[in-house]
């Protein structure tokens, strides 16, 4: 959302809302066999997560809550 003003500044929040997921992921070096983040970010509210999940191997990382803007 862009809303601009009577004096003509620019007041912007960014709101980004993803959904991933995935199978045999590769960053650079890095790969894994699956991924799956489903969320949120707003420059106000900060980063909400509902799941993240990655998975290489037998190693998992699970995550989810809100990450606050401070």
């Amino acid at each position: 959302m862009i809303a601009v003003d009577p004096l003509f500044q620019v007041v912007r929040d960014i709101i980004l809302q993803f959904d991933f997921h995935g199978e045999v992921w590769e960053c650079g070096t890095f790969k894994s066999q699956r991924v799956l983040a489903v969320g949120a970010y707003s420059n106000d509210d900060g980063m909400h997560l509902e799941i993240m999940f990655i998975q290489k191997d037998n190693a998992t990382i699970h995550a989810d809550g809100t990450l606050v803007r401070v």
